[in-house]
């Protein structure tokens, strides 16, 4: 039959002309096109098999649902990467088969000639398949770990960490991923990338051994074959172009790993896509491990002093940062030291996060679930300084809406912007407003936010008030904060001139815009 353009296109454009021609190519040269099988793999090859993926599917996803991407990967490779995906009792990987699956592949490799088929086998897994995956890769020393939609778990018993990883890890995600967010995705990038101490060569090595890379527009089930689940945010782009651009990305990993040639094309590429996710990753990235750096500024903003008296003084920050220090926290008090050449405001932080034993990726945060700050109020640090007091010093309530803004401001001109802007409108016709002020409490409206701050007696109060941040009613946001405001001039010394303010993370605003307002 006469391929004409009518025809390309009512099958899908460009991609399908590219995939229609790769099988002429494959068949042509004796490839072995399509699916097989052995013992419990479903496989798929191409002509010159040189090494192999092992790939356990996400649980209950049938692995006949992968033949689209394992076959865009062989293609990819120019017929070098076998595919091969296990069916597991159950439907789900498990760690008491997963050992097995492994030595199944390697049989398989084996018997096509593959001499040494450690050195030629990655293995990895979609969504919770990545995560049954990487510590064996790590145990059997395999070539490397593909991980679609999923990252390296940490968890007391079977957890690991990217940045200790022992073996090349390509975490491969989806912008949209409505299981495994981007906030996990970020904080992969962080740890793995951006946390590390090093640059120049040794820092582009990396990123072809350890590269963490989005699709823009897919979202978890198009690692499969697009199909709906309960979770998963809309896909922006087709199932074909998103399987295209995946198989890329997968392909480039395997022939770097496998030709170790870290300047060569495939690793160039590696390079170039991880730095664009990264770039696209900065609104969220930006904040990790940032909540000393958040009270010292609201500080400022509390407590504003005249004559421009914050240019003689600075803030530091003693951080507390897991349940088991909240004690010291409550103990440890906010203090200023005067010299004469200046003076030092010393703020105790404590940030709770909320325990996650599994490391859990689905409709989970992964920044604190809130940042408490204990500040010297204007009063008292007019008084310990020897400055007059400033301007317009801000309330909690206040504090909290400059962060969230903050924030907003970070995502100006991206794709998040864009979605946040479909479901609430311009982030610009967001206007805060007073809708209601007491001794028990402030309200404030700033867009689909609703912002209330409850004012507390006593430390303890305080302390035990809660901190909420959840989905209202007809798509509005509700955050509930708590404060607690002392005189300069209250009896106990210790407890005068407090100001204690709860407020949001900065991470967890950059969560919220980039996934779960669109939940």
């Amino acid at each position: 039959m006469l391929l004409t353009d009518t025809h390309v296109l009512a099958l899908g454009g460009d991609y399908m002309l590219k995939r229609i021609l790769g099988v002429v190519c494959l068949v042509m040269s004796g490839a072995a096109w399509g699916s097989a099988s052995f013992k419990s793999l479903r496989i798929n090859e191409g002509a010159d098999p040189a090494f192999g993926l092992l790939l356990f599917p996400g649980a209950y996803v049938e692995p006949a649902r992968y033949d689209a991407l394992a076959e865009a990967i062989v293609e990819q490779t120019a017929g070098q990467a076998i595919v091969m995906i296990p069916k597991f009792l159950g439907g789900v990987a498990n760690p008491l088969e997963a050992k097995r699956k492994m030595a199944e592949a390697l049989e398989y490799l084996e018997s096509k000639g593959i001499s040494s088929p450690k050195d030629a086998l990655f293995m990895g897994g979609h969504s919770e398949g990545g995560i049954m995956a990487h510590g064996v890769v790590a145990k059997e020393n395999l070539a490397g770990l593909v991980l679609l939609g999923s990252y390296i778990n940490r968890t007391a018993v079977v957890g690991s960490h990217i940045k200790t990883y022992p073996r090349p890890v390509l975490t491969l995600a989806a912008e949209l991923d409505g299981l495994t967010g981007i906030n996990y995705i970020a904080r992969e990038a962080f740890d793995g990338l951006l946390a590390v101490e090093m640059g120049g060569t040794k820092l582009q090595e990396l990123k072809v051994e350890r590269p963490v890379v989005f699709v823009p527009g897919a979202n978890h089930m198009q690692f499969a074959d697009g199909g709906a689940l309960k979770g998963d945010l809309p896909a922006e782009i087709t199932v074909e172009d998103a399987h295209a651009k995946m198989a890329q990305v997968i392909s480039a990993f395997l022939l770097a790993q496998t030709s170790k040639d870290f300047t060569g094309k495939e690793a160039m590429y590696l390079v170039a896509e991880t730095d664009r996710t990264l770039k696209a990753l900065a609104p969220l990235t930006r904040y990790f491990n940032r909540e000393g750096d958040v009270c010292a500024h609201l500080q400022r903003l509390k407590a504003p002093l005249a004559h421009q008296g914050w240019s003689q003084g600075v803030v530091v920050t003693r951080s507390y940062l897991s349940q088991r220090e909240i004690f010291s926290f409550i103990r440890d008090k906010a203090r200023v030291n005067s010299k004469e050449s200046g003076f030092t405001v010393e703020v105790p932080v404590y940030a709770e996060y909320v325990p996650n034993l599994a490391d859990v990726s689905s409709n989970a945060y992964v920044s604190p679930e809130v940042v408490a700050c204990k500040l010297r109020s204007i009063e008292a640090l007019a008084r310990e300084t020897g400055f007059a007091q400033g301007e317009n010093p801000l309330s909690c309530a206040e504090l909290n809406l400059v962060v969230i803004q903050d924030v907003l401001s970070t995502f100006v001109g991206t794709s998040h912007e864009s979605r946040l802007e479909a479901r609430f409108g311009h982030v610009k016709s967001w206007m805060p407003s007073l809708v209601a002020s007491n001794a028990k409490e402030d309200r404030w409206q700033y867009g689909p936010i609703s912002l209330v701050s409850a004012k507390k007696g006593t430390g303890q109060t305080w302390v035990s008030g809660g901190f909420h941040w959840h989905k209202g009613q007809a798509g509005t946001w509700l955050l509930e904060t708590s404060e607690l405001e002392t005189s300069a001039d209250f009896p106990i010394k210790a407890f005068a001139g407090a100001s204690y303010c709860k407020v949001i993370s900065p991470l967890r605003v950059a969560e919220w815009v980039a996934l779960f307002s669109m939940k």
